[in-house]
């Protein structure tokens, strides 16, 4: 197949349904070209996978590496690029969690300018656990983080909402006792979190995706909200200083 953009880098694309993964690559030289693409399917593993699927540099060899969640194993498996799309060698994650997680990002949360994983925890009552990479493909133990309060994680991202110079996290939270909200945590650039606030979006139906961005240009970090069962996004609007104003429905 065809598909007509406009690139300058290399394109890849991964869509995986269980531990085996599609990988549609493809490199694109000029301003604006048609590409073609190539499907290559690698079987990491014979357990299945669960939710989303990220991809960064582990090991500093300056090749991209996959992580996923495990269904059911508690655990994230981070399968280590060549650049080649051989994908030879995994190493299995722990990650804490006293549930299946569903999602997972990559990020430096500890500023040691290596990558880190973040994980949502499903079914609670831990929220995310965070595993701070050493930058040679080997992890810390995990950290696990509860809010004490029901419901668990679904979607993350991260960003500095309150200006202090390091990530923050955001987890839209399924309330188990009705609630809709979002959980941001606040980083204290070494690894860990120094402290949490909870914000509601306005609605009965569950939140669900969410991104952050600036999308009223302050320059100030808000999150928008995808709910589950409507077709409807929610805004909270940063200040900047942690804290966000009301929901915003759209």
């Amino acid at each position: 197949p065809l598909i007509n953009t406009t690139a300058t880098n290399n394109i890849t694309q991964i869509l995986t349904t269980s531990i085996s993964t599609t990988i549609v690559s493809s490199t694109a030289s000029s301003s604006s070209c048609q590409l073609t693409f190539e499907l290559l399917t690698r079987q990491f593993d014979n357990r299945q996978a669960e939710g989303s699927i990220a991809v960064s540099d582990f090991n500093n060899d300056g090749q991209w590496d996959i992580i996923l969640p495990l269904f059911r194993q508690y655990t994230n498996i981070v399968v280590f690029g060549d650049g080649y799309d051989s994908f030879i060698t995994s190493t299995i994650i722990g990650t804490g969690c006293s549930s299946t997680g569903t999602y997972v990002i990559a990020a430096d949360i500890n500023n040691d300018a290596q990558m880190d994983i973040v994980t949502a925890c499903d079914g609670g009552p831990n929220i995310v656990s965070i595993v701070l990479g050493n930058g040679d493909g080997s992890f810390r133990e995990a950290i696990v983080y509860s809010t004490g309060e029901d419901g668990y994680a679904i979607w993350l991202d991260t960003g500095d909402f309150n200006g202090d110079g390091n990530l923050d996290i955001v987890a839209s939270i399924y309330g188990i006792s009705g609630n809709r909200t979002v959980e941001v945590l606040f980083g204290d650039g070494n690894g860990f979190i120094g402290g949490h606030t909870r914000f509601s979006t306005g609605q009965k139906d569950p939140s669900w995706s969410l991104v952050v961005g600036d999308f009223d240009n302050d320059r100030q970090l808000d999150i928008a909200i995808g709910k589950f069962y409507v077709p409807q996004i929610v805004m909270l609007l940063g200040y900047g200083n942690g804290s966000f104003g009301p929901p915003i429905i759209n």
